[in-house]
């Protein structure tokens, strides 16, 4: 009966998706990256809207699953920016397909209006390794290595979860690791530390142990929308998780002159983790444009960015 329902709920997520695919193919506005970017934020919103409202049409979504899609974002850690960003695809397909419902907009929705870098979300070092820990215990290993890219090379979510074997294999002769990130950008993440050489040997090992092809991906899911999928899984997980590893009293680890600190962990978070050490590590180097570097590993090229990430509450650029 599970194995069926399953199957059922597999379908019903197909048949949704086929929806939103007939809609891209014949969308003839917007750039490629943009329109690719939408799908994606779409397709993350109709596995919800199939899942927890049965929903059969995509044209039929309403203020009531927005709300209700807005309220698990928030619940899973993600930024206001990023709600806005989904909700913007979301809103573009919705446009396209016809629908008739009038979608709640981001006043009506209660959206704060973004504050880039105000607030340090970066994990304390304890809450990565036992983060680390419960992962293992339940038996993933998928979370386990998404905190252990996400920390010890900055990579985004949807980033790590695209990593593949090969990416590994060529980290491992070359001393750096190739990422593509956003609009298709491709960065080289330098292998420094111990900590990231033996990380890229235990995820060699890993992938050869469970015979992973070189051009699979590492923790993702073969097949379609295996990203995707993986993605959703990992923010579901965190979720549901957190609380176990989350410090008590994390507000309190601020220094005098830092930002203050957020309550909440997110998979963004890490990546900032990884942008205060990276920028610690070039300034103990002795390297003059530290924060221009550090931009350079993060993919902004821009280093009034990296102020974003570090915990120093100044936006005065200092590269």
């Amino acid at each position: 009966m599970a194995a069926k329902s399953e199957k059922g709920k597999r379908d019903a997520i197909d048949n949704v998706m086929d929806q939103i695919n007939a809609v891209k193919n014949r969308i003839n506005i917007r750039s490629f990256k943009t329109v690719h970017t939408y799908y994606g934020h779409t397709s993350l919103f109709a596995r919800y809207y199939v899942e927890e409202w049965h929903g059969q049409k995509f044209v039929n979504v309403s203020g009531k699953h927005i709300r209700g899609y807005v309220k698990k974002m928030q619940e899973q850690g993600l930024s206001p920016s990023t709600i806005k960003a989904r909700l913007s695809g979301i809103r573009f397909f919705y446009e396209q397909a016809g629908g008739k419902n009038r979608l709640p907009d981001n006043n009506e929705l209660g959206l704060e209006k973004r504050q880039t870098g105000k607030v340090n979300i970066a994990w304390l070092p304890q809450e990565i390794s036992k983060g680390i820990e419960c992962a293992e215990l339940g038996g993933r290993m998928d979370a386990k290595y998404a905190i252990k890219l996400g920390s010890q090379f900055g990579l985004r979510i949807e980033e790590l979860c695209r990593v593949r074997l090969e990416h590994i294999i060529k980290a491992m002769r070359y001393g750096e690791i190739t990422v593509q990130g956003k609009g298709g950008q491709v960065r080289a993440v330098p292998i420094k530390t111990a900590e990231q050489k033996a990380l890229i040997e235990e995820l060699y090992n890993f992938a050869k142990k469970n015979k992973i092809q070189p051009v699979e991906y590492l923790i993702s899911p073969p097949g379609k929308h295996g990203v995707r999928k993986e993605m959703k899984s990992l923010e579901n997980w965190l979720t549901a998780h957190r609380d176990k590893f989350t410090v008590a009293n994390r507000t309190e680890f601020v220094k005098p002159g830092d930002k203050p600190r957020s309550t909440t962990l997110t998979w963004h978070g890490l990546r900032y983790y990884y942008a205060q050490n990276e920028h610690q590590r070039n300034l103990d180097a002795g390297i003059k444009r530290a924060k221009y570097k550090t931009s350079e590993t993060l993919g902004h090229h821009r280093p009034d960015i990296t102020n974003t990430y570090l915990s120093r509450a100044h936006t005065r650029v200092k590269k």
